[in-house]
């Protein structure tokens, strides 16, 4: 889900935005139903998400080697902000 959303707020391409959008619309749905069946993995977000934020940006740094990423999330790194909010 990082990488699509970093991909969908700093990658100009119009014309790939809504099958960036769908996708975290997905992704989202099955990480809020993941969370549902087992509550206890919400506790280990915090501490999974710098290798998860990692992850993300260098595959997306690979994919868009012109485009310029952050090096850290803009915005909050709560899970329910990031399963709820459209950050673009």
């Amino acid at each position: 889900m990082l990488n699509h959303l970093l991909k969908r707020l700093y990658v100009a391409s119009p014309n790939d935005y809504r099958g960036w959008e769908l996708t975290i619309r997905e992704q989202r749905r099955q990480l809020q139903k993941l969370l549902k069946q087992s509550p206890s993995l919400r506790q280990h977000w915090l501490e999974a998400f710098p290798e998860l934020w990692e992850n993300a940006l260098s595959d997306a740094r690979e994919d868009y080697p012109q485009t310029v990423f952050p090096d850290r999330w803009p915005g909050r790194t709560d899970l329910d902000t990031l399963l709820s909010e459209k950050v673009w």
